[in-house]
């Protein structure tokens, strides 16, 4: 049992939370003893500086009233002080010749029960001396105000600390008995705002757990407040959003992919039993062919599927070189003018002579083929492609249009994603990548692809490059 307590009792210790009220206790804590301090040391201040004006006060009328009627008018003035409340306690004249006379001593304690010895008159005449008795019995002290007159003599007068040190004990007491419920206090503000600051994180941290046990739906309660933390949640709902469609797509694009794949291995093996089964030796050089071709288009998918991620994580390598971008499409062109005469399509190149552009020659061909490829394989017969090139600022433009039946609006968000297949009959072989590395290359060279289309009024696409 003891070890099981020592184990939680060290896990809570580790934990964020635990961390988190400790800290705002023993802030709160410290905060509210410097506020009390600083109170403590302000309230002494302001009652000694109160008690040292009332006594400076009452010392300067004891002098006017010295100068106008000598020891006469100052035993009066003494006396009417001791009419008063206890306020001015002690007076005292020191005569020139040294001895001391007593007009009032403070209650209930006689003079003769402070240290008088200790007090000291200023030299220079017209000057306040401040100096302070201590009692033989108790910590009693008398703060006394010394002014030195011109014929020599020297009036003191003060008073007892008592009341003043009574009531700044008073005063400690009072914040020692609110000491314990201030720390109860910090204490229990300390617990509640850190559940309240550390209940988002919990919520994130049992989303995690949730998704952990295979609930890939879960996601993270927000409350709405705007916070750092709230935003924490929304941003995390959206990555979990992000990453449960690329799932999502990564699903359909094996599922692609293992549909497209299909064809080409099953004719290989077939080409390869065919091989294998002997007879004609030249029955079996066609079947080794065939195979030969198969491996080549499944390597050029692989290849496709490599060279649009590493584009797509900007690690796509360039071999740049001043393209001809006309001469370019003129060349993609005759590529394709077969395959399109036999669908009786009309495919023109328009663009001015000589327009160059700084580029990896072999990538951007590719990215034209693949436009053209699409539009070849799509636009019905005796439709057009039109292939263009012109400057448009500081870009080339490189488009690729045709008057086909266009693509729906549902698809044109997803036409640049990996493996995604307008065509979900597969009626046209392709494994959907064409576009992904149009987009990819336009990328890689610090450019943009870009689309326009309508349903049944064709499609336009476009590859802008920037020309420096």
């Amino acid at each position: 049992m003891s070890s099981t307590r020592t184990e939680r009792w060290a896990r809570l210790r580790k934990s964020l939370g635990f961390r988190l009220t400790l800290w705002h206790s023993g802030l709160f804590l410290a905060a509210s003893v410097g506020v009390l301090l600083l109170a403590y040391v302000v309230l002494g201040t302001s009652l000694r500086a109160g008690d040292r004006a009332e006594i400076s006060s009452e010392l300067k009328e004891l002098a006017a009233a010295y100068s106008e009627r000598g020891e006469v008018g100052l035993r009066a003035e003494a006396a009417s002080q001791q009419l008063l409340p206890p306020a001015v306690a002690f007076i005292r004249l020191l005569r020139p010749d040294g001895r001391a006379v007593t007009l009032a001593s403070p209650p209930p304690a006689p003079t003769d029960d402070f240290d008088l010895s200790r007090l000291r008159a200023p030299s220079s005449p017209g000057r306040i001396g401040w100096s302070r008795a201590p009692s033989a019995h108790d910590e009693d002290v008398l703060e006394v105000a010394s002014l030195r007159l011109a014929n020599g003599s020297v009036i003191q007068a003060g008073m007892s600390t008592e009341a003043r040190e009574g009531f700044l004990e008073r005063f400690r007491e009072t914040v020692a008995a609110i000491l314990l419920p201030v720390a109860l206090l910090a204490i229990a503000g300390g617990i509640f705002l850190t559940r309240r600051a550390m209940s988002p994180l919990r919520r994130l941290i049992e989303t995690i757990r949730a998704i952990e046990a295979g609930s890939l739906k879960s996601r993270v309660l927000t409350e709405g407040s705007g916070d750092e933390l709230d935003e924490l949640g929304v941003l995390f709902n959206k990555m979990l959003d992000k990453v449960g469609n690329l799932v999502a797509a990564l699903r359909g694009a094996l599922d692609d992919a293992a549909h497209d794949l299909r064809t080409p291995l099953t004719r290989l093996r077939g080409g390869a039993e065919l091989a294998l089964s002997g007879g004609d030796p030249k029955a079996r050089d066609e079947a080794l062919a065939d195979c030969v071709e198969e491996c080549d288009e499944i390597l050029a998918m692989l290849a496709g599927l490599m060279d649009v991620s590493e584009a797509e994580a900007g690690a796509l390598k360039l071999n740049l070189e001043d393209v001809d971008v006309t001469r370019l499409l003129i060349d993609t062109a005759d590529l394709y003018q077969e395959a399109a005469e036999e669908k009786g399509l009309h495919l023109t190149v328009a663009g001015p002579d000589g327009l160059c552009l700084r580029a990896d020659r072999g990538r951007l061909r590719r990215a034209v083929a693949n436009l053209v490829d699409n539009a070849v394989k799509y636009v019905p017969k005796d439709g057009s492609v039109r292939l263009s090139v012109a400057r448009e600022g500081d870009e080339i433009v490189v488009r690729v249009s045709d008057d086909g039946p266009g693509i729906p609006p549902e698809d044109l968000p997803h036409i640049w994603d990996r493996l995604f297949r307008g065509d979900r009959s597969r009626s046209q072989r392709g494994l959907g990548l064409g576009l992904s590395m149009v987009r990819a290359v336009a990328a890689a060279h610090g450019g943009r692809a870009e689309v326009a289309s309508r349903p049944g009024e064709g499609a336009v696409f476009s590859i802008r490059i920037p020309e420096a």
